[in-house]
């Protein structure tokens, strides 16, 4: 008598339980836990020459400031940015850089040659000196851009100073004196 019971129950139990014939599967997605940071790479600091005047920062920009020169028109700007990864093709941004000075673009193996390393305890830096053949400042000055670039925390950083060629000639030693100074 027993089992007829229990045999009942699972019976009436398997009939009325399921509605529909079909069997259903779900996937849900595995949720992601952020248990504990083991540890956080250190952000980087450099040293800025004391007459070099701050500026706002726009979106991309970490630092920002401007060289004072003997005019406003012949002053120059100095930025730090950081972009994730390798921030594109290095040859395509260099011929930017040229194009806005108004050169003619390099192939690789030039580009290669036009770079030289600066040097620093933990850091692969990477510099290239950039200057106008043209007078592109009030029709009778010079304009060089100076780029040093590297890879940090999965960041490439660019240290980027822009502006008259006089100028950035007497600046050029602080500039690498800041690439000098990361820490």
């Amino acid at each position: 008598m027993k089992r007829l019971m229990i045999s009942v129950l699972f019976l009436s139990l398997f009939l009325f339980s399921c509605k529909s014939p079909e069997i259903k599967t779900y996937h849900t997605p595995k949720e992601r836990l952020k248990v504990a940071v083991l540890h956080k790479e250190k952000e980087l600091s450099w040293t800025i020459p004391d007459h070099w005047q701050k500026k706002e920062l726009t979106s991309f920009r970490k630092a920002s400031f401007t060289i004072p020169g003997p005019s406003t028109d012949l002053s120059a700007d100095f930025s730090i940015t950081s972009f994730p990864g390798s921030a594109g093709n290095l040859l395509s941004n260099i011929n930017r850089w040229r194009h806005q000075l108004e050169l003619e673009p390099l192939d690789y193996q030039t580009m290669n040659s036009s770079l030289s390393t600066i040097s620093h305890s933990h850091l692969d830096i990477q510099f290239i000196e950039l200057k106008s053949e043209k007078s592109l400042l009030n029709n009778s000055h010079f304009k060089s851009t100076f780029v040093a670039f590297f890879i940090f925390n999965d960041e490439t950083y660019f240290f980027k100073l822009t502006g008259e060629s006089l100028l950035l000639d007497k600046e050029k030693m602080l500039f690498k004196n800041i690439l000098e100074s990361l820490q």
